[in-house]
C-alpha cells in the first residue's frame, strides 16, 4: 500500500464530519459516518463507522505522526453482519444463514497499513450464532475430498450450524489461534494456527 508521509499530515490541521447514506461500491457497505481530527500530526478517525453487510462496524483509529515513523491503534466492534450478503456473488454462501459479531484491537507501527499490520500486537474475535451453511463448505473445510465430490456431483444441503468462533492474539504482526471452533449438527471442526499479517499468509 501506498506509504503515509508524516511531515504532510504534521503540516496540516483538520476537522471533518462525513456522512453517506448510500455507498455504490461493488463491497457490501451500506452507508458510513467519519469524524476526521487532524492537529499537529495526530490523526484520529473518532468515529469511523459503516453499515456492513445489513451490520455494522465501530471502529476507532489513531495515529501519531509526531515521529517519522507513524505510531497507530485499532479498535472495531463487529455487530449483526449477515454472512449471506458478504459474498453476495458466491453460490456456496447464497443459502448461507447466520450473523457475525467481533472485536478488533490492535496497536501497530509503520508509515503504511501493512507496516501497521506487520508489527501490530492486540486481539482479533470473531463469532457467529445459530444459523446454516452449504455441507461442501464443512467438507471442504475439513479437507475431506471424497465426501466434497460427493456433494459437488450430487446435491448439495444446508447443515444447521450451532455456533462457530475463532480468537487471536496477535504479536508482532502474527496471530496466534487461542481458541478456533466450528461446531454443526454432524460435524465439529477445531483447530490451531497461525496468520502472518506481514506474509499474507
Amino acid at each position: 500500500s501506498r506509504p503515509y508521509d508524516p511531515a504532510k499530515l504534521r503540516s496540516m490541521d483538520a476537522d471533518v464530519r462525513l456522512r453517506a447514506q448510500r455507498i455504490n461500491a461493488k463491497l457490501p457497505l451500506d452507508d458510513m459516518d467519519a469524524h476526521l481530527l487532524m492537529e499537529s500530526g495526530l490523526v484520529r478517525l473518532v468515529p469511523l463507522n459503516f453499515g456492513v453487510a445489513g451490520g455494522d462496524i465501530r471502529s476507532e483509529v489513531r495515529m501519531d505522526a509526531r515521529r517519522d515513523t507513524i505510531q497507530t491503534r485499532l479498535k472495531a466492534d463487529l455487530r449483526q453482519i449477515e454472512l449471506s450478503q458478504l459474498f453476495p456473488d458466491s453460490e456456496l454462501a447464497k443459502d448461507t444463514v447466520g450473523r457475525l459479531a467481533g472485536h478488533v484491537e490492535l496497536a501497530g507501527t509503520g508509515n503504511s497499513v501493512a507496516a501497521m499490520l506487520a508489527t501490530s500486537d492486540g486481539d482479533v474475535a470473531v463469532g457467529m450464532g445459530r444459523g446454516q451453511v452449504s455441507n461442501l463448505l464443512v467438507e471442504l473445510a475439513g479437507i475431506d475430498i471424497y465426501e466434497a465430490l460427493k456433494f459437488l456431483i450430487g446435491k448439495d444441503r444446508q447443515v444447521p450450524v450451532r455456533c462457530a468462533f475463532a480468537d487471536f492474539g496477535v504479536k508482532q504482526g502474527v496471530m496466534d489461534a487461542r481458541s478456533l471452533a466450528f461446531d454443526t449438527t454432524d460435524t465439529i471442526i477445531v483447530g490451531k494456527g497461525q496468520v502472518h499479517l506481514g506474509e499474507e499468509s
